[in-house]
């Protein structure tokens, strides 16, 4: 469910899922790419922030959770982050190899980041052909191997 609070004409939008693990574990999965790297939160935040300044948020639009994703997918892309999997059994998220920072990111601004990331999608990402899907990490995915063409963002 969605909601909006006011208070003092400031409006706030929030979600509240109910009885959903799947939102708990898009949540928790994305907790875990923020503790990797304490650039990632705000690289989330400052994307959506953006593209909610310019309507590319809301109805008919892509939702605020794949706008972190597409923050992952770069950061992905570049090396920054690895590939997160979760392991249903035993409830848990494993990186998906012996995973480390390149030393090239460790002192990389905040800025040159958010520049990547516009940069990515803009001028290298192959839109009309491919997909984003943090599970694939790095690798784009063809949209002709997307089954379901409801998640083409996932």
């Amino acid at each position: 469910m969605n909601f909006s609070v006011s208070k003092n004409n400031d409006q706030t939008a929030f979600d509240l899922s109910l009885d959903n693990k799947s939102g708990l574990d898009s949540t928790r999965l994305l907790k875990k790419y923020m503790e990797i790297d304490t650039r990632v939160q705000p690289i989330m935040l400052i994307t959506k922030c953006w593209a909610k300044s310019r309507s590319f948020i809301g109805p008919n639009m892509l939702p605020s959770y794949a706008w972190n994703l597409m923050a992952v997918f770069y950061l992905q892309n570049v090396k920054f982050l690895p590939t997160i999997f979760y392991e249903g059994k035993t409830d848990t998220f494993k990186l998906s190899t012996n995973w480390t920072q390149p030393e090239m990111f460790q002192r990389t601004p905040l800025s040159v980041l958010l520049w990547g990331f516009f940069h990515f999608y803009v001028i290298k990402f192959n839109w009309k052909d491919h997909v984003i899907s943090t599970q694939a990490g790095n690798t784009p995915v063809a949209k002709a191997q997307v089954q379901n063409k409801n998640m083409l963002l996932a």
